[in-house]
């Protein structure tokens, strides 16, 4: 039995463990409190037994409390967004724009693996905000670039700051064990 690092990270869910045997739970009352429910909790959730691989089981246990960890951090984007007075499309595409290179509309639509028509209404809400404004593309005129205001600039490194700070729980280790797990992560993920 695991903690369920699937509706909340295992943290906030009156949940206390999932069966990998289960393949789907019913989400009632019994799954997930109501706080998570007014974030958005799926009514129904499947929980899928884990891959066999070759991994400790330590392994497995440490990247299920990492995963619901990451999980827990999607609330930050409404958090984020909110403050920045966007919506969370805005905010996904403010991210994504180098305030130093303006992208073409349908380059922000690959990166964001998504329809440019789709595109057009987040960069409309960045607009909106004072963040971002198209202009002409300077290798083609005919092209819609976005770039970024000194107000997105200012946006950019608060969203940065918000989202990509390490959680407190993490912040909470020792300075020795930041720095370990930090070597660890980045050997774990090739970038030595």
């Amino acid at each position: 039995m695991t903690k369920c690092p699937l509706c909340c990270g295992g943290g906030r869910c009156s949940v206390q463990s999932v069966d990998p045997e289960l393949q789907q739970s019913d989400a009632g009352p019994e799954h997930g409190d109501a706080d998570n429910q007014q974030r958005g909790a799926v009514p129904e959730l499947t929980v899928a037994a884990p891959k066999q691989t070759d991994a400790e089981p330590e392994l497995n246990e440490a990247w299920q409390l990492l995963v619901g960890l990451v999980l827990d951090q999607r609330f930050h984007w409404a958090e984020v967004a909110a403050e920045l007075k966007i919506t969370q499309a805005g905010l996904r595409a403010l991210l994504a724009i180098d305030p130093d290179h303006p992208r073409p509309m349908r380059e922000l639509a690959a990166t964001l693996n998504c329809d440019p028509s789709y595109v057009t209404a987040m960069i409309d809400d960045l607009e909106r905000a004072g963040l971002a404004v198209r202009r002409p593309d300077s290798a083609d005129r005919r092209v819609k670039a976005v770039a970024l205001t000194a107000g997105g600039v200012g946006a950019l490194r608060t969203a940065r700051d918000g989202l990509f700070a390490p959680p407190e729980q993490l912040t909470r280790l020792s300075g020795p064990q930041q720095r370990e797990l930090a070597r660890l992560l980045r050997r774990g993920l090739g970038e030595s």
